[in-house]
Protein backbone atom coordinates (compact mmCIF):
# COMPACT_ATOMS: atom_id res chain seq x y z
CA UNK A 1 0.00 0.00 0.00
CA UNK A 2 3.03 2.13 0.44
CA UNK A 3 3.10 2.93 -3.31
CA UNK A 4 -0.66 4.64 -3.10
CA UNK A 5 1.10 7.31 -0.97
CA UNK A 6 4.43 8.10 -3.09
CA UNK A 7 4.58 11.45 -4.95
CA UNK A 8 5.66 9.93 -7.28
CA UNK A 9 3.21 9.56 -10.46
CA UNK A 10 5.10 7.00 -12.14
CA UNK A 11 4.87 4.63 -9.23
CA UNK A 12 1.23 5.24 -8.72
CA UNK A 13 0.24 4.81 -12.38
CA UNK A 14 2.28 1.36 -12.16
CA UNK A 15 -0.18 0.30 -9.96
CA UNK A 16 -3.48 1.93 -11.14
CA UNK A 17 -2.35 -0.04 -15.01
CA UNK A 18 -0.72 -3.04 -14.02
CA UNK A 19 -2.60 -4.32 -10.09
CA UNK A 20 -5.38 -2.14 -9.37
CA UNK A 21 -7.97 -3.07 -12.28
CA UNK A 22 -7.33 -6.60 -11.43
CA UNK A 23 -7.50 -6.96 -7.93
CA UNK A 24 -11.52 -7.84 -7.97
CA UNK A 25 -10.09 -11.25 -10.20
CA UNK A 26 -7.32 -12.37 -7.39
CA UNK A 27 -9.44 -10.53 -4.52
CA UNK A 28 -12.86 -11.80 -2.96
CA UNK A 29 -12.63 -8.49 -1.12
CA UNK A 30 -11.01 -5.54 -0.56
CA UNK A 31 -7.91 -5.70 1.90
CA UNK A 32 -8.39 -4.03 4.41
CA UNK A 33 -5.56 -2.11 3.87
CA UNK A 34 -6.39 -0.82 0.67
CA UNK A 35 -9.90 1.06 2.10
CA UNK A 36 -8.80 3.97 3.87
CA UNK A 37 -5.96 4.78 1.59
CA UNK A 38 -8.56 4.54 -1.79
CA UNK A 39 -10.15 6.89 0.80
CA UNK A 40 -8.18 9.32 2.21
CA UNK A 41 -7.06 9.69 -1.61
CA UNK A 42 -10.85 10.04 -2.62
CA UNK A 43 -11.35 12.90 0.05
CA UNK A 44 -8.37 14.65 -1.05
CA UNK A 45 -9.23 14.98 -5.12
CA UNK A 46 -6.69 12.70 -6.16
CA UNK A 47 -7.80 12.03 -9.82
CA UNK A 48 -6.02 8.65 -10.77
CA UNK A 49 -7.72 7.17 -8.13
CA UNK A 50 -11.40 8.49 -9.08
CA UNK A 51 -10.48 7.01 -12.49
CA UNK A 52 -9.08 3.76 -11.10
CA UNK A 53 -12.58 3.18 -9.04
CA UNK A 54 -14.82 4.30 -11.82
CA UNK A 55 -14.83 0.59 -13.49
CA UNK A 56 -15.40 -0.50 -9.78
CA UNK A 57 -18.12 1.97 -9.03
CA UNK A 58 -20.26 1.19 -12.51
CA UNK A 59 -19.74 -2.15 -13.28
CA UNK A 60 -22.62 -3.75 -12.18
CA UNK A 61 -21.82 -7.78 -12.34
CA UNK A 62 -18.87 -6.63 -9.66
CA UNK A 63 -19.67 -7.74 -5.92
CA UNK A 64 -20.82 -5.38 -3.70
CA UNK A 65 -17.82 -6.32 -1.43
CA UNK A 66 -15.93 -4.35 -4.40
CA UNK A 67 -18.45 -0.84 -4.51
CA UNK A 68 -19.96 -1.12 -0.37
CA UNK A 69 -16.28 0.65 1.14
CA UNK A 70 -15.82 3.10 -1.18
CA UNK A 71 -19.10 4.28 -3.10
CA UNK A 72 -19.75 7.49 -0.47
CA UNK A 73 -15.74 8.99 -1.11
CA UNK A 74 -16.21 8.11 -5.02
CA UNK A 75 -19.91 9.85 -5.39
CA UNK A 76 -18.26 12.25 -3.23
CA UNK A 77 -15.54 13.58 -5.17
CA UNK A 78 -14.23 16.79 -6.33
CA UNK A 79 -10.94 16.53 -8.08
CA UNK A 80 -8.20 18.66 -6.31
CA UNK A 81 -6.49 21.43 -8.49
CA UNK A 82 -3.44 20.58 -10.57
CA UNK A 83 -0.46 21.94 -8.52
CA UNK A 84 2.00 23.55 -11.51
CA UNK A 85 5.17 22.66 -10.92
CA UNK A 86 6.98 25.59 -12.77
CA UNK A 87 8.81 27.84 -11.20
CA UNK A 88 7.52 31.14 -11.41
CA UNK A 89 10.76 32.84 -13.13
Amino acid sequence: MWLFYSENRYKEDYVFNYFFRTFHVWLEEPPFELIPVVNERLQAGHPGFYKAMKPYMENARLSEKWKKPFIDSYKAFKAAPEMDDDIPF
